[in-house]
C-alpha cells in the first residue's frame, strides 16, 4: 500500500510563506513608527531642554511632543508583535 499524498503540505508551505512577507512587511513598517516616535521623543527632550531656563511656558510642547513619540512608539510594538 502506498501512503496517501498529503495536498495539505502544499497549503501550510504557501500560508507559511505569506505569514513570513506579512511579518517582514509589518516589522519593516514598526522600525519606521519607532524611529518616528524616538525622534519626536527626542524633539521634546531637546524643546525641553533649551526652554527650560527661560520664562516662556513649554508644556504643550512638553507634553504633545511626548504624547505622540509615546503613541508612535505603541504602535511599532503593536506591528513588531503582531498585534
Amino acid at each position: 500500500m502506498e501512503p496517501a499524498p498529503h495536498s495539505n503540505q502544499d497549503i501550510n508551505t504557501a500560508e507559511n510563506s505569506l505569514s513570513k512577507e506579512q511579518h517582514r512587511i509589518a516589522l519593516k513598517r514598526g522600525m519606521r513608527w519607532l524611529a518616528v516616535g524616538v525622534v519626536l521623543m527626542g524633539l521634546s527632550f531637546a524643546v525641553n531642554f533649551l526652554l527650560f531656563h527661560t520664562e516662556t511656558s513649554f508644556t504643550i510642547s512638553m507634553y504633545l511632543l511626548t504624547s505622540a513619540g509615546l503613541i508612535c512608539i505603541m504602535k511599532s510594538m503593536a506591528d513588531i508583535l503582531g498585534f
